[in-house]
């Protein structure tokens, strides 16, 4: 992912290596993101609201790593 943005910035960079970056670069944000929300105090309570208020405005909060691991769990 970085060596694709270094890329970009010199302008060698595909606009599908910049897509698959982009994609990454998401990826990562949203997994810090969920687990920065697991040290908040009350985390019990603050992150099943955090993850209703997404579902009500159709964002996706929770990373895909998580979601896979639940859909193996009630197979």
């Amino acid at each position: 992912m970085l060596e694709v943005y270094f890329k970009y910035t010199i302008g060698n960079a595909s606009s599908q290596e910049l897509k698959k970056a982009n994609l990454q670069f998401r990826k990562i944000i949203k997994n810090v993101g969920f687990t920065s929300y697991l040290a908040l105090p009350f985390s019990l309570f603050t992150l099943p609201f955090i993850i209703h208020l997404g579902k009500k405005y159709d964002i996706d909060i929770l990373p895909e790593w998580f979601k896979n691991k639940h859909k193996k769990n009630e197979d």
